[in-house]
């Protein structure tokens, strides 16, 4: 993992905790990742119905982000 997605993995780790410690009001337990994953998601898609934005449209274009990104690793990994 390169430093840059290094640093989006922590920015994901930290945004998580804030969302399960101060939003939902539980102990962040890493343990429940997919539990406080699937949450996150349902709030973002309500947050996004609610400002019309076009989730499925969102999303499909984050996984296009992740899959460069994740290129750019393997990329160097070849040098």
């Amino acid at each position: 993992m390169t430093n840059n997605n290094e640093s989006r993995v922590t920015r994901a780790d930290n945004s998580m905790e804030f969302y399960v410690s101060e939003q939902l009001g539980e102990k962040y337990r890493p343990d429940s990742k997919d539990e406080n994953l699937i949450d996150l998601l349902a709030d973002l898609m309500h947050f996004a119905d609610s400002k019309d934005i076009d989730f499925e449209t969102s999303l499909r274009m984050a996984k296009v982000n992740f899959e460069a990104e994740q290129n750019e690793v393997n990329v160097h990994r070849t040098f």
